[in-house]
């Protein structure tokens, strides 16, 4: 984590006064390259990092520097204390928690202030200690390089176990998901922690690919269609929670809407929260199939 080195490298600085280019980079298992480019980061940012040359040479603070002072504003200290506190106490690995100790240096000698312009809070609503005991052993799994075998249920209800090599946790709309190369599929999949009704931990490592990338939208490859929503404009506040404001279109007594969207039972789910206030102009397929979801429900509910 480039941050973690950042901070690491501010700290070895106030503490040794003085160290080499090579020193840092044989520390921290990176090239020469990538240190001078972390030190030109602390340059820009306004760390006052001097390079004297020679044989006694390397990088070094200007006299008295203190990062309480030059570092970090007060309040600034307090806003990114904050984020840091919020997102581990929800994910605490072992980087964050790192992070999260060394910023201790940094705060100001007084209390930091509490910032009430922005509030940050990563966890839910709604304390779920399931997901947090989940959270922490996929996040231990992916620190060590373990395998992690998984039972989990599609959007069908059917079951299947895997072995997976878990490489990062994303959380999307409040929602968590592992991103993971799964060796059923033989591909990187992304997993809906909520679905993943078993986990462990398995004792053999894997070698993870230098050349992974963190998994984006575009990576799945989904199929989406192109839906035309028309509301109520009664619901107009609800429609903000869930599309863009570039999607709505005010039309008068109604509001059209237009996704592109994967044709799941997500988007179905979506769809029957807004009842009786949507109706589906395009395309007739998903118009009916909603209709088919409706009249299935009520046959239920009047057995």
């Amino acid at each position: 984590m480039r941050l973690d080195r950042l901070i690491s490298i501010l700290l070895i600085l106030v503490e040794k006064k003085k160290i080499t280019g090579k020193e840092l980079a044989d520390y921290f298992e990176v090239s020469l390259r990538t240190i001078q480019r972390d030190i030109n980061s602390l340059s820009t940012v306004g760390v006052p990092v001097y390079s004297d040359s020679g044989p006694n040479g390397g990088y070094r603070l200007l006299e008295n520097y203190r990062l309480d002072k030059s570092f970090l504003k007060k309040n600034e200290a307090s806003l990114l204390y904050n984020f840091i506190d919020s997102l581990y106490k929800t994910v605490p690995n072992e980087s964050l928690k790192n992070i999260y100790h060394k910023f201790q240096v940094i705060k100001t000698q007084d209390q930091p202030v509490n910032n009430q312009h922005l509030q940050i809070q990563m966890n839910p609503w709604v304390e779920d200690e399931h997901l947090i005991t989940k959270l922490k052993a996929i996040s231990k799994a992916i620190e060590n390089n373990k395998r992690l075998m998984i039972e989990y249920l599609d959007l069908n209800n059917n079951k299947t176990s895997r072995v997976t090599e878990p490489y990062s946790l994303v959380v999307k709309e409040s929602t968590w998901y592992l991103h993971a190369f799964c060796t059923l599929r033989s591909s990187f999949r992304l997993f809906k922690l909520s679905r993943v009704v078993n986990y462990q931990i398995l004792r053999d490592r894997f070698i993870r690919e230098e050349k992974y990338q963190p998994w984006e939208y575009s990576d799945l490859g989904i199929k989406t269609t192109r839906i035309i929503l028309e509301f109520n404009s009664c619901v107009k506040g609800r429609l903000l929670d869930h599309f863009k404001q570039s999607e709505i279109k005010n039309t008068g007594d109604t509001i059209l809407v237009e996704v592109n969207y994967p044709e799941d039972e997500w988007l179905y789910s979506l769809l029957l929260s807004f009842v009786p206030h949507v109706n589906v102009i395009e395309p007739t397929a998903v118009k009916d199939k909603l209709v088919k979801k409706l009249k299935e429900g009520l046959g239920r509910l009047c057995e």
